[in-house]
């Protein structure tokens, strides 16, 4: 029989399951009793008095895995470097408790957090980061603030217009939200474009805060601007040409002629109805007096010129004078057909009201020829009561001395002219002789 010498190490760690199967006998003989069909008999003599007759298993802890966790200790020659602890071997997870719990000599490597500085309590620090397993009050888990004084004042923080970095990118009032609009005014009138707006904390280049210009290429066009009569909102009110500072004068034409009368007036860019841009109507009651009318032979100013007749188709030399019209008519006729042919064409025969006109009536006459003039002074209706033939009382005669007379060779001499013989002063004649006569029109 061949013997087999093992060596064991003092501090060999054998599994207790090994020996649990195996039992010693007082006899010396080591007895199988796993099972197995090994019946050899053990032929070393046992020769101690060793009367333990205990045959039971151990069931006490393992000196080498005190807490149970499967590693034996370390100075059992294996990896578990805390035999107390079961929660630490080399299979444990390392977490963040001060304790090297997965027995690789780190203490807490990989699950420890960042820690700043954080004097404001804002959630954002600063300085060096320390390595902690929970951020403590006082500080932050992050290190980005820019200002750790201000509790507003942090990475992601609302800007505002106070020329201060609050959510710290680097750059001053950008994006703040109290940002205020400002317009683009281009034609530099100090109103903006409301269609162009920026937001900024400060006026940009070029931009105001009113947004009321209605036309950002037109300086003179703005809000308060003077209006003009140019069909545009000068004054951005939305009316066109209203209140104008250069309005033109219309005059009201009653008659629908074309023409107006100064006396009536109104003032706009366009005419009001009725009113039209001219003035020079003589009479707005009548459509066929106005500037545009050709003169006729009526004892009427038609064309407004200031002038009766001027230049008509009249039957009679006409002269003018003093705004007089006269017609110097022939041939002879009596004093009832030379009324009758000045009524015709709406004059009468002429009154003289002072030494002027009769003067001037003379003369003409003169240039004319003829001895004797009819003219409006009668006392047709009432003997010794003349009156001119409009109807209307003297105010001044120049009859020569001892005329009227009303005798004579013609008895009923009712009528006067202007006589060659007495250097045109006034005469009464017979209304049935035939002379020349003078029609005037006023």
């Amino acid at each position: 029989m061949k013997l087999l010498l093992v060596l064991v190490p003092a501090c060999l760690y054998i599994p207790k399951s090994a020996v649990e199967n195996r039992v010693v006998t007082d006899s010396g003989v080591t007895a199988d009793t796993n099972g197995d069909a090994d019946t050899d008999a053990d032929t070393d003599a046992d020769t101690d008095a060793d009367a333990d007759t205990d045959t039971d298993a151990d069931t006490g802890p393992d000196p080498c895995d005190v807490d149970g966790d499967g590693y034996p200790a370390q100075s059992c020659g294996w990896p578990d470097c805390n035999d107390a602890e079961a929660a630490v071997s080399p299979a444990a997870i390392e977490v963040c408790d001060g304790v090297d719990n997965n027995c690789d000599g780190n203490v807490d490597e990989g699950v420890t957090v960042a820690e700043y500085v954080d004097s404001d309590e804002d959630d954002h620090g600063v300085g060096e980061p320390a390595a902690v397993c929970t951020v403590g009050p006082g500080f932050a888990a992050v290190g980005d603030d820019c200002n750790d004084a201000d509790a507003s004042v942090y990475p992601g923080a609302p800007e505002y217009c106070n020329s201060i970095d609050d959510d710290c990118n680097g750059v001053v009032d950008d994006n703040a939200v109290d940002a205020a609009a400002w317009f683009e005014d281009a034609d530099v009138d100090g109103y903006g474009d409301r269609a162009d707006m920026v937001l900024a904390c400060s006026a940009p280049a070029g931009r105001v805060a009113d947004d009321s210009d209605c036309d950002d290429a037109v300086a003179t066009v703005h809000p308060g601007a003077p209006e003009y009569c140019n069909s545009i909102d000068d004054d951005c009110d939305g009316v066109v040409d209203e209140d104008a500072v250069d309005p033109t004068t219309w005059y009201l034409d009653a008659d629908g002629d074309g023409y107006g009368v100064a006396t009536t007036t109104a003032l706009g860019c366009t005419a009001p109805a009725g009113y039209v841009a001219d003035n020079t109507d003589c009479d707005d009651a009548d459509a066929a007096e106005n500037p545009g009318v050709a003169e006729a032979c009526d004892g009427v100013d038609e064309n407004c010129d200031g002038v009766i007749d001027d230049d008509a188709p009249c039957p009679c030399a006409l002269e003018y004078d003093g705004g007089h019209t006269y017609q110097f008519c022939g041939p002879s006729v009596t004093w009832a057909d030379a009324k009758l042919a000045c009524n015709t064409y709406n004059y009468d025969l002429v009154t003289i009201n002072d030494a002027t006109e009769q003067a001037y009536l003379w003369a003409i006459a003169t240039d004319y020829g003829g001895t004797v003039w009819w003219i409006g002074y009668n006392d047709i209706a009432s003997e010794g009561h003349f009156v001119w033939d409009d109807g209307s009382a003297s105010t001044y005669t120049d009859w020569y001395t001892g005329e009227p007379s009303n005798s004579g060779m013609y008895p009923g001499e009712d009528c006067a002219g202007l006589t060659g013989y007495l250097d045109g002063q006034w005469n009464d004649a017979d209304c049935t002789a035939t002379t020349y006569y003078i029609c005037e029109a006023e």
